[in-house]
């Protein structure tokens, strides 16, 4: 008995994947797995289908696809979960949110099952798992080659996985090199404002270019004006940030969770009061500028550009 639950989603698909391979075999799969879909079936129906003996392996297979559309259904599965047959291994694929573990589906699969929760890749662990995959795969990838996928591409394991898939066919056993990387991979991954104000938080620069780069191209997707506003949010609190003489009431008095506070504690180390206040008074000028005084407002990427360059010049 499996639960795979939680919000990456390619963890689950491919360790559902692992244990249909290992349990079932091009001669029995037809007769003993079987795959459900939470949304076109009922519990009662997967309780019938467990409590049959398989027909020629040791064991029937049974795997239910998007569990999370069972809903309530768990609490009619938890009495069968509580006595399971021995002779059926039921894999149910609890995608995009983390089980409830209050339920007693939950507490009967933790004392005669096995709950697994897929956690999201943190960003510094995105390069270590693209050179580690690759070398399961079999593909000769540079660490640098890695760097420019994940630079590219972003944390969307799905996509690099196919990727990866894609590089192996062409570079055969040949070492993938990074403009092997840049040539046959597009770029895909999607920014948004709050990645643009982290990487000014640490004054990589170059990111925050290359973000506002993204960001131009997609107008209509990135105004202008909220870009400039939640910059300016940033430098505005970080301004207030360096003010306070008791740093421990910073989560209170900036209106931010807590857990921000430690962006604010580096981000304040980078730079100075002075350089806030010029920073709050160059994105005032970008604002104006984008109501086309002084500036042309039909261009909002050359505004975003010129007021990077402004804080880079700090």
């Amino acid at each position: 008995m499996y639960l795979l639950s939680g919000t990456t989603s390619f963890f689950i698909d491919r360790l559902a994947e692992a244990l249909q391979n290992a349990l079932s075999t091009p001669e029995s799969e037809a007769f003993d797995t079987s795959i459900f879909y939470g949304k076109d079936t009922q519990a009662q129906t997967i309780i019938e289908a467990a409590k049959r003996y398989p027909m020629i392996a040791e064991k029937q297979f049974i795997l239910v696809r998007e569990a999370q559309h069972l809903n309530k259904q768990f609490e009619q599965l938890a009495p069968y979960v509580a006595q399971p047959q021995s002779q059926t291994v039921l894999v149910f694929c609890y995608k995009y949110k983390k089980f409830d573990k209050r339920q007693k589906f939950y507490k009967a699969v933790s004392k005669h099952g096995v709950f697994y929760e897929a956690q999201p890749l943190y960003d510094n662990q995105i390069e270590p798992w693209i050179l580690s995959t690759a070398k399961t795969m079999g593909i000769h990838l540079e660490a640098q080659s890695a760097a420019v996928l994940n630079f590219n591409v972003g944390g969307d394991l799905e996509r690099l996985y196919s990727d990866m898939e894609k590089l192996k066919l062409l570079a055969g056993t040949a070492t993938i090199t990074p403009e092997m990387v840049a040539q046959h991979i597009g770029f895909s991954k999607t920014y948004n404002n709050f990645e643009l104000v982290n990487a000014l938080a640490e004054k990589n620069f170059t990111q925050a270019m290359h973000i506002a780069l993204h960001m131009g191209q997609n107008p209509k997707q990135h105004p202008l004006v909220v870009t400039l506003s939640t910059v300016f949010s940033f430098f505005q609190r970080l301004l207030l940030f360096h003010s306070l003489a008791d740093k421990s009431q910073a989560a209170s008095v900036l209106g931010i969770k807590p857990f921000f506070v430690r962006q604010y504690t580096a981000a304040s180390r980078l730079y100075t009061m002075r350089q806030c206040s010029a920073a709050v008074a160059l994105l005032a000028d970008a604002d104006v500028k984008s109501k086309g005084v002084g500036g042309d407002a039909s261009q909002p990427d050359g505004i975003l550009k010129e007021m990077l360059l402004g804080l880079m010049r700090l």
